[in-house]
């Protein structure tokens, strides 16, 4: 890749990786941190059993949420729904190679209701409920009334 067209690239999300907003993001890091290391802490002292990838996923995902929207998605509360999240991320990066040939697929699926889709390309069917709630949050906070 030439330099130029690296820099043009580049340019849009250079303010995103400064001193100045690493400073501002390090409160949100260190919270969630801080959360994450209590909740290890509360399991080890109930002698509790926890899958450690879903605590990390639901740790990161929680501070790119945060940084990103300024709120968090909430899957800290409930290992179901951070399970849920990681098969909806699965399925998303599973899915991808194939729409990228035939991205038409994608706009056919999306309309349909999620138990016909489980029948068609069950993989996709999470990123169905996603899409939905997407598609909801977007009506709310960018459609004028």
């Amino acid at each position: 890749m030439k330099h130029d067209t690296h820099r043009a690239r580049k340019a849009p999300l250079a303010a995103y990786f400064s001193r100045r907003v690493y400073r501002t993001a390090e409160p949100i890091l260190r919270s969630q941190i801080d959360a994450f290391c209590d909740r290890l802490r509360n399991f080890y002292d109930q002698e509790k059993v926890t899958d450690i990838r879903i605590d990390y996923l639901s740790t990161a995902t929680e501070i790119v949420s945060l940084y990103a929207f300024g709120h968090p998605i909430g899957l800290h509360d409930s290992a179901e729904e951070a399970l849920d999240w990681l098969l909806t991320v699965k399925a998303i990066a599973a899915v991808s190679p194939f729409f990228k040939q035939y991205p038409y697929v994608a706009q056919w699926l999306l309309p349909c209701p999620e138990w016909l889709v489980k029948i068609l390309y069950p993989v996709f069917a999470p990123s169905i409920r996603l899409h939905g709630v997407n598609t909801f949050l977007t009506l709310i906070f960018l459609d004028p009334i």
